[in-house]
């Protein structure tokens, strides 16, 4: 197996496994993993409207229209207008998104310890460094918002020296590695979880 060929199978299972310990997490409140960063979006960036949504997180506008649908039926979200066009609906988190955000918080800190683990101080900021170029040279390939199905699914280090391509092969493989080792902890922050603060 070449260096691309490591690179895109840790990348895979990073991914894959990312997507499974969200949801294993997320299940209880009947959201996935595509929701949860819709949310952590408009908390981030506040309120938002639904074309900068589905640029936010990257996908087509018609599958965000189904996960806001759902985000609004479920009690998360809720439409209000916009302040600069009052024509215009933007996405605004609700006091029931407002009281789970500090779960969901920990549970991405607990992914991203788990996943960093065995690295540096160093190694976890160059890690960080080196992930954000490889996004944004990814982003980069796509040639419109809209040619979502022409995606290469590679990390693109084309803005890298060859000293942090090589770098950020070798902390793929850390993180595939921890990642790759077990399942999600059900005992994350459990004092922070809306639905357990009642249990005792």
């Amino acid at each position: 197996m070449n260096n691309l060929d490591s690179d895109i199978l840790c990348l895979n299972i990073i991914t894959r496994k990312m997507k499974q310990y969200k949801n294993s997490h997320y299940s209880t409140y009947n959201l996935n993993s595509a929701q949860i960063n819709i949310l952590m979006g408009i908390k981030d960036a506040g309120p938002m409207r639904k074309n900068e949504i589905a640029d936010y997180i990257s996908i087509e506008p018609k599958i965000s229209n189904k996960l806001l649908d759902d985000l609004v039926q479920q009690g998360y979200l809720e439409r209000s207008a916009a302040e600069d066009d009052r024509r215009v609906a933007v996405f605004v988190a609700t006091k029931q998104a407002k009281e789970l955000f500090p779960y969901l918080e920990s549970v991405g800190r607990k992914y991203a310890a788990d996943l960093t683990n065995g690295m540096s101080d160093d190694e976890k900021e160059q890690w960080s460094k080196l992930l954000r170029i490889a996004a944004d040279n990814s982003m980069s390939m796509i040639k419109s918002k809209n040619d979502y199905n022409k995606r290469w699914v590679y990390i693109n280090t084309d803005n890298m020296d060859s000293h942090d391509a090589t770098e950020l092969a070798r902390l793929l493989n850390i993180a595939s590695t921890n990642i790759d080792a077990g399942e999600a902890d059900p005992s994350i922050s459990p004092s922070l979880d809306p639905k357990r603060q009642g249990d005792g």
